[in-house]
């Protein structure tokens, strides 16, 4: 799974590609060989070296707080994202 959203797709003239990942942190953790994997902090870790050399955009969709965010995930997130918030009470959260 890492290596799939960390890579260009095959035959893209794209370094790499912008990705949508929905709902971050509902995810479970993953298990490499015995040892729990933070999946998606790998991913963003990786996406985030890709927004660095080229610019690449990942976009998400959380329930999360950005405090949340940086605990879980790191704290390269604010220079990634864009941070979009909503009041609780919003009964529209289009754009």
């Amino acid at each position: 799974m890492i290596q799939r959203y960390s890579q260009p797709p095959p035959g893209s003239l794209l370094k790499a590609s912008a990705y949508l990942f929905d709902d971050l942190g509902t995810e479970s953790s993953g298990r490499y060989f015995g040892n729990t994997c933070n999946v998606m902090g790998e991913i963003l870790l990786s996406r985030y070296d890709q927004f660095v050399l080229w610019g690449v955009k990942t976009h998400l969709t959380t329930n999360l707080t950005s405090a949340e965010i940086e605990q879980a995930y790191g704290m390269r997130m604010p220079e990634m994202f864009n941070l979009v918030s909503f009041d609780r009470e919003a009964k529209d959260k289009r754009m």
